[in-house]
């Protein structure tokens, strides 16, 4: 096998490798997804003993299979006891859920993790946390915990930045210097007024106004923006015309 990219390993035949939490199980259809690729089993086997009827959400597994159309159809799956040992050094990313502000934890692809007064953010601040966000985590792996010592936000290909023009707070979108731009429920705000730094647009959104400077980052779309980030500078801050 070659090297393993986000768990996904490949050899020169197409044929793949993949360890995960099994999430988004559909019985009937035989689909599921791991560590966000989508797999199919219709003609897949269990190996050694386990029987593919035992599949359930949040059961580890390796699966055995090749891409077709960018999902993985899996040949044969085999339940997996411990994903990573203890000590290992992980990095791992995707959409977090089950995210509880009081114990500071949160799980990501099915794996736990456990944030400390030693973690550091970049791209996205300890608040901005919410079910939904995509982070990517480093880490170390002890007793079934991913202890982060490092968590970022989703990094965009595109930036824009001016004073906003229109606002429909209805379906969450901003007309900036033209631009069209979308917010989601993972775009996160920095507003200079907020002493606790990014948080979600569900707070923030209903200040935005027409003549507001801001810089974004996001995806370039199919005619829009998919904004990540979107930062409100004063009118001090920007290189407007207000000189």
């Amino acid at each position: 096998m070659g090297a393993r990219v986000s768990g996904l390993a490949f050899d020169d035949d197409n044929e793949v490798e993949l360890e995960g939490v099994v999430q988004n199980l559909d019985a009937v259809a035989r689909t599921f997804t791991i560590n966000g690729f989508s797999v199919n089993y219709e003609l897949a086997s269990g190996d050694d003993d386990f029987d593919l009827d035992d599949l359930s959400d949040g059961m580890a597994v390796e699966v055995e299979g090749y891409l077709q159309d960018g999902i993985l159809m899996a040949k044969e799956i085999d339940d997996e006891d411990d994903l990573f040992d203890d000590d290992d050094d992980i990095e791992i990313s995707g959409d977090l859920y089950d995210y509880d502000s009081s114990t500071r934890t949160f799980r990501i692809n099915g794996v736990l993790v456990q944030i400390d007064s030693d973690t550091d953010f970049d791209d996205i601040s300890a608040s901005s946390l919410q079910d939904g966000v995509f982070v990517k985590v480093e880490g170390d792996f002890r007793s079934g915990v991913l202890l982060a010592e490092e968590i970022e936000g989703r990094e965009g290909d595109d930036e824009v930045e001016g004073r906003i023009e229109q606002i429909d707070l209805a379906s969450e979108v901003l007309i900036v210097s033209g631009v069209r731009v979308q917010l989601t429920a993972s775009t996160l705000i920095d507003d200079d007024d907020d002493d606790d730094g990014r948080r979600s647009r569900v707070d923030d959104i209903n200040a935005f106004m027409v003549g507001d400077y801001v810089e974004m980052e996001g995806r370039r779309r199919n005619g829009y923006l998919e904004a990540f980030t979107i930062e409100r500078e004063d009118d001090d801050d920007d290189d407007g015309d207000d000189d």
